[in-house]
């Protein structure tokens, strides 16, 4: 005698269970029971309407349990009129008929010769058969955003290497009265701005060798002309505005800081503040540079 399944849910399928002496299972999860042709009858009778979505249900190996509200809408309203699936959203419908039904798997693995009909399945077989593949290829994109990103960085150095090949060596000829850099003590340094004053062709070299210094940027740059030009020793004594220290906003030095930073960063000299504020903060932590060298 053929047989059937019915899958009883917890809520109102359970009234067909109890009816006919089933087992239930008191869990929102379906009891697979088989039945004799002899029962349908008094399924049908008990509850017509769960049955036949029930019989539905297992007719298209579905284990969807939709409640009693909306369980016609569960099973949908719009059908495939090449193939007899059923969608509860127009729009499922419309992507089985564009990639599905009757037409051959579009999306190629790029691993493998597999195909598959949907992204979605097409990366799950990804993840499942190629993950060490995916693994090997985030180290590498990784790798290439590094890169990517340290990109203007290196540009900006080789652009002042190649500036600084092309110099003419003559021009770097030191002055005979240049001092010895760093600038040790604060009379060296008042010593330093009368030269600058009065004697351009310090000026001009000056300008040349501190651009030639290079860095990545006209910040780095700016921090470099300071580590080059003045010890700590010297830098502790100044302030920007000279709050309670001497103001060193209007030097010499800082004149021919900012001629050298725009000569190595013509792009980047068209604000001023991008130069300052280096100066600014170097000023500002010499102190705090002075007792980690102690330490």
């Amino acid at each position: 005698m053929p047989a059937v399944y019915l899958y009883a849910l917890h809520h109102r399928e359970e009234t067909c269970c109890e009816n006919l002496g089933l087992p239930t299972t008191g869990e929102d999860f379906p009891v697979t029971t088989e039945l004799s042709e002899n029962n349908l009858n008094t399924i049908w009778a008990t509850d017509p309407i769960t049955f036949d979505n029930l019989r539905e249900q297992i007719n298209r190996g579905r284990g969807k349990h939709a409640s009693s509200t909306n369980r016609a809408r569960e099973w949908g309203h719009f059908g495939c009129s090449q193939c007899g699936r059923s969608y509860t959203r127009k729009d499922s419908l419309q992507r089985h008929l564009t990639y599905e039904c009757g037409i051959e798997p579009q999306f190629q693995c790029p691993f493998c010769p597999q195909k598959s009909k949907r992204k979605s399945h097409r990366l799950g077989h990804i993840k499942s058969q190629h993950r060490d593949k995916i693994g090997f290829e985030n180290r590498i994109i990784s790798t290439l955003m590094q890169i990517n990103k340290n990109i203007n960085q290196h540009s900006l150095i080789l652009s002042q290497l190649l500036t600084q090949s092309k110099s003419n060596a003559n021009d770097l000829i030191p002055p005979n009265n240049v001092p010895k850099f760093p600038i040790k003590s604060l009379k060296e340094f008042q010593q330093f701005e009368d030269l600058l004053e009065n004697d351009p062709s310090v000026c001009q070299y000056l300008i040349k060798r501190l651009a030639a210094i290079g860095g990545s940027g006209i910040a780095s740059l700016t921090r470099r002309i300071m580590k080059y030009l003045l010890k700590d020793d010297v830098c502790v004594l100044y302030s920007w505005k000279g709050r309670d220290k001497i103001p060193f906003e209007k030097t010499k030095t800082m004149d021919i800081i900012y001629q050298a930073a725009k000569t190595g960063f013509p792009s980047g000299g068209e604000n001023d503040l991008l130069i300052a504020n280096p100066v600014k903060d170097w000023l500002k932590f010499a102190r705090s540079r002075m007792n980690r060298q102690k330490v």
